[in-house]
């Protein structure tokens, strides 16, 4: 049974110690439907985790338009570890290490220490990596099933695609450990408003020759 309901879905505070479901991968002990469980001081061990998304009626009654709505997972470990298996439509992992293996659709990923060890990433993934971090792609073949457009977010506004770290050859046969200094070094800088109006008008004085 699926509830729409925050108030109906399960949340889980664990305030000192850890959370976990023994051999949950063999067991198939699966959190799905929108649960929420936060560890403040301690770690996460679950098997496969998987949101959900639905198509429901216009709010504003429009005929025959319908809206998306979605109703994240959300694991939180902010000083501990979270080991997880697959994560899969509409999930969000927060801890000081995240340790996972694939990564399915519409998934955000926050973390100081990211370690992927499955061999498919796609491209509406998002990874926050935080500062003094760094993140690894353990896959063992060519890192084909990891989409060059997931994205990776830096702490200080910085983001880029993942295909920057397949050119220099990171990702695949095992992958390299991946630097939050070293990500800082080749990011696009943080995009502006005012850093986007500033170009335009540099365009258009070369145009009208200023």
């Amino acid at each position: 049974y699926f509830s729409p309901y925050d108030r109906y879905k399960s949340h889980i505070h664990v305030t000192n110690g850890s959370f976990r479901l023994i051999d949950s991968l063999a067991n198939k002990y699966d959190i799905d439907g929108g649960a929420k469980i936060t560890v403040t001081n301690g770690d996460i061990e679950v098997g496969n985790i998987s949101g959900r998304r639905e198509s429901v009626s216009d709010p504003q009654g429009r005929v025959g338009m319908s809206v998306t709505r979605e109703h994240f997972t959300e694991l939180n470990a902010p000083n501990g570890k979270l080991v997880t298996g697959s994560i899969r439509d509409t999930v969000k992992l927060n801890a000081d290490t995240v340790v996972v293996l694939n990564l399915v659709d519409n998934v955000k990923v926050t973390g100081k220490n990211i370690l992927v060890y499955g061999s498919k990433v796609t491209y509406d993934v998002e990874f926050f990596l935080k500062k003094g971090g760094k993140i690894r792609f353990y896959d063992q073949g060519s890192g084909f099933d990891i989409s060059d457009d997931a994205t990776i977010l830096l702490e200080n506004g910085k983001k880029f695609k993942i295909r920057g770290i397949k050119h220099a050859k990171m990702i695949s046969n095992g992958g390299q450990d991946v630097s939050y200094e070293y990500l800082d070094s080749i990011g696009s800088k943080k995009y502006t408003k005012t850093n986007g109006l500033n170009t335009k008008l540099g365009s258009l004085g070369k145009i009208f020759g200023r």
